[in-house]
């Protein structure tokens, strides 16, 4: 795939409510957040979460309870569950799992009953089952 002459070597997307968030990997380098854009229309980037990289390797896209919730990193807690409301347009972090650079790299992400379910590693329990309801103070294990 190509995009504005360059070649794409990874494309992650999800279709949520008729826009597309993605991920594009444009040779070594990725974007620095999640885009989104309807299918006909240039991407647009919603945050930069990591402006001092190469970008924030954001993925695992899920739409949930009016928000779209991803794993990224933003040069200061490592691999951790972001969540991008729908509503107001405002990017953050969910929770600081494992503090420290390393994160808890949070997947699979599944939404059900009123929570998220995903698997986080930590130092202390290594990888166990976490859920949230989108706040930190309803993230627990």
């Amino acid at each position: 795939m190509h995009l504005l002459g360059q070649q794409l070597s990874s494309v992650r997307a999800l279709v949520v409510g008729g826009l597309v968030a993605s991920t594009l990997t444009i040779g070594v380098s990725a974007t620095s957040s999640p885009v989104l854009a309807a299918p006909d229309l240039v991407p647009e980037l919603i945050a930069d979460l990591d402006a001092q990289s190469n970008g924030s390797d954001p993925g695992d896209f899920v739409e949930f309870d009016g928000s779209v919730y991803f794993v990224a990193h933003d040069g200061i807690h490592g691999e951790e569950l972001w969540r991008h409301d729908l509503a107001t347009g405002a990017s953050s972090l969910v929770a600081d799992i494992e503090p420290g650079e390393d994160g808890s790299s949070p997947e699979p992400l599944i939404g059900h009953g009123g929570l998220l379910y995903f698997s986080a590693w930590t130092d202390a329990a290594g990888t166990e089952l976490w859920s949230t309801d989108g706040t930190t103070a309803g993230t627990q294990l």
